[in-house]
């Protein structure tokens, strides 16, 4: 792996974890939720020239999100999720799409993108994602049987490998186009 980009990285463990295993991979740890970023930034210290940690929300296009913390007490509010600004409204953070990440880097493909951004994959999906033309291997977290759709949907034109399919975790490798 040379080039990855940890979306919905929260504290940077996969993030960690990937620069110490490759140690010429360069990565992308995004995290939209400010505290998880604050611990994120800590754990990827050993490795800041080597990672670029960006507080945003991966989206289908670049643009101006809202942050959306669920209440309830049932574990969950420790979710950070995005949504998009309605017009007018500003955003806690900038939305960025993996397109123009992977233009922003030194090399323009992903040998792994791992996804977990917490239903914000749905849109992404829905968007025919180009990047998926540059992106080698997938781990995605897909929510919900519409994100499973979408899924499938994008991958149509694709031809890979799935090695798993855990819950709601999917792991897709040598991903190419037909």
């Amino acid at each position: 792996i040379r080039r990855f980009v940890d979306a919905g990285s929260n504290i940077g463990c996969a993030s960690f974890y990937l620069l110490h295993r490759y140690p010429e991979s360069e990565g992308d740890a995004i995290e939209a939720d400010p505290e998880n970023l604050a611990l994120c930034r800590q754990n990827l210290e050993p490795f800041r020239g080597r990672v670029r940690i960006h507080q945003r929300g991966v989206w289908p296009r670049s643009m101006p999100l809202r942050l959306v913390k669920p209440a309830g007490g049932l574990g969950l509010e420790t979710t950070t999720s995005v949504v998009e600004c309605s017009p007018g409204e500003a955003g806690d953070i900038e939305g960025v799409s993996l397109d123009d990440l992977r233009m922003s880097g030194s090399q323009d493909t992903f040998d792994l993108v791992k996804m977990d951004i917490e239903g914000a994959e749905l849109p992404i999906l829905e968007a025919h994602p180009r990047w998926l033309d540059s992106t080698r291997n997938l781990m995605i977290e897909l929510h919900g049987p519409e994100a499973r759709r979408a899924f499938d949907r994008a991958l149509m034109g694709y031809r890979s490998t799935r090695i798993a399919e855990v819950g709601d975790i999917t792991i897709c490798t040598g991903i190419e186009r037909l």
